[in-house]
């Protein structure tokens, strides 16, 4: 965590943050190859999970959107310029080789954001931090959160340990 503290962009996103979560795993990628596996992992995982989200939500008063299909979630050209699009995710913030900010469609309960932060540790060897923060809004916010911290902290270990093989 000391490492990311001195990346002036990562410590905005984490200002005034009610949630930080923060995935560790070591891979032999760069960035953006990275990024490109952890969103090719094809999760049907998700979507049964989206599924077992939906009542939770309608009882908050939400709306879920239904889940695109698999070949709409990742564009051919992964997105590394701000406003790009990958599954739900809008891109707010890149920096070649160093770090990719996006964050999910803003809600009145709660903003999301992801970040993958790399830091190189040899020649060949990266360290990626994936970093989930979120900011609550509405009192329905931890509410939410609280019932699907388990499902995210599941997801991103998934995806960090597929990009990195």
């Amino acid at each position: 965590m000391d490492y990311l503290q001195t990346i002036p962009e990562i410590q905005g996103l984490f200002e005034g943050a009610d949630y930080i979560g923060v995935k560790t795993i070591d891979a032999e990628n760069q960035l953006e190859p990275f990024l490109v596996k952890i969103f090719s992992y094809r999760p049907s995982l998700i979507r049964f999970l989206y599924r077992i989200r939906a009542p939770l939500v309608r009882l908050l008063g939400f709306r879920q959107d239904p889940l695109p299909e698999m070949d709409e979630w990742i564009p051919a050209e992964f997105p590394m310029l701000p406003c790009g699009m990958v599954w739900f995710f809008t891109v707010r913030e890149v920096k070649k080789e160093h770090f990719w900010i996006a964050g999910c469609p803003r809600d009145r309960h709660l903003d999301a954001d992801l970040a993958v932060v790399v830091r190189s540790l040899n020649k060949y060897r990266r360290r990626f931090y994936l970093i989930t923060v979120v900011r609550y809004k509405h009192w329905t916010g931890p509410l939410y959160f609280t019932m699907i911290r388990l499902f995210n902290l599941f997801i991103v270990d998934r995806m960090a340990r597929c990009a990195a093989r």
